[in-house]
C-alpha cells in the first residue's frame, strides 16, 4: 500500500514559506492597499522575490499591472487634490 495515503502531511510540508509566492494572493493584496507607502512596500517584496529567483517574468508583470496603475491613480489624487 501507498503509505502518502496514510499521511499525507509526511510527504507534503503544509506551513507557507516565505519564498511561496501566490500571484492571485498578492493580487487581492495590491487590490486592497490604498497607501502609495505600502503598494510601494509591495512591490519591493514583489521585486526581491523575482531578484532571488522565487518568481519568474510572468508574475512580476502581472503584479506591475495591477501595481502601477493603481499606484499612479492614489499619488495622482494624494498629491494633486483629484
Amino acid at each position: 500500500m501507498n503509505k502518502m495515503w496514510e499521511d499525507p502531511t509526511q510527504y507534503y510540508s503544509t506551513e507557507r514559506s516565505d519564498n511561496v509566492f501566490d500571484l492571485i494572493e498578492y493580487q487581492d493584496r495590491a487590490r486592497e492597499i490604498y497607501s502609495p507607502k505600502r503598494l510601494f512596500e509591495l512591490w519591493e517584496e514583489v521585486c526581491k522575490k523575482y531578484d532571488r529567483g522565487f518568481i519568474g517574468k510572468y508574475a512580476l508583470e502581472e503584479m506591475k499591472a495591477v501595481i502601477w496603475p493603481k499606484l499612479h491613480t492614489l499619488s495622482s489624487s494624494q498629491f494633486f487634490g483629484h
